[in-house]
């Protein structure tokens, strides 16, 4: 691992975003029959696209590792719907697993994130899927919800606001481009 190597992979979307990156971690891979004999030896994970056949036989595993004992959940989600859920509790030397075949009807997207009572605590960047060569269709209810979710943030940085701190200087150029991102958003909420 080098510096150069590490921001390589932001910029490819391989992350996964993490409350406490340092004690647990979460992995999400996609592959073919078996799992990691895809492309390469490691199959397909955050960042990279999978393109599939519709009836092609693909796996997907989900792997909650801990340094320490932790309690909670894991999930894969597809297009914005929970398709699998595996409850913890997850030790060192045994983590929480799921392993499952989906039947994809069309293009879209996987991601997994760990849960626990609090909400959120780890969560992947996606895998895009690719079926058929077909192009993936934004739905209404993602739009809504990125709508939802930049309102809230213009609402939290906006003068006055508990983040408006964190933008001293750039505040002007943080909301246009926010507003700009809203604008497209809007536009595909509206779209039949």
């Amino acid at each position: 691992m080098t510096y150069r190597k590490w921001i390589d992979g932001i910029a490819k979307g391989r992350t996964v975003v993490s409350m406490d990156g340092h004690r647990e971690f979460l992995d999400l891979r996609l592959g073919r029959v078996p799992v990691g004999r895809g492309e390469g030896e490691r199959g397909y994970g955050p960042g990279d696209e999978a393109r599939v056949k519709g009836n092609e036989k693909i796996i997907v595993k989900v792997t909650w590792t801990s340094m320490e004992p932790m309690n909670g959940w894991i999930e894969l989600v597809n297009n914005g719907k929970v398709i699998a859920r595996q409850d913890g509790p997850c030790r060192p030397g045994a983590p929480v697993i799921i392993t499952i075949d989906p039947s994809f009807a069309g293009s879209g997207w996987l991601c997994a994130r760990r849960m626990d009572s609090t909400g959120h605590k780890l969560h992947t960047a996606p895998v895009y899927i690719t079926v058929d060569g077909g192009k993936m269709k934004a739905s209404k209810e993602d739009a809504g919800f990125f709508l939802e979710w930049i309102d809230n943030i213009l609402e939290k940085i906006k003068p006055g606001g508990p983040w408006n701190k964190y933008f001293p200087t750039t505040l002007e150029q943080v909301q246009a481009h926010y507003h700009a991102a809203r604008d497209i958003y809007k536009k595909l909420s509206e779209q039949p």
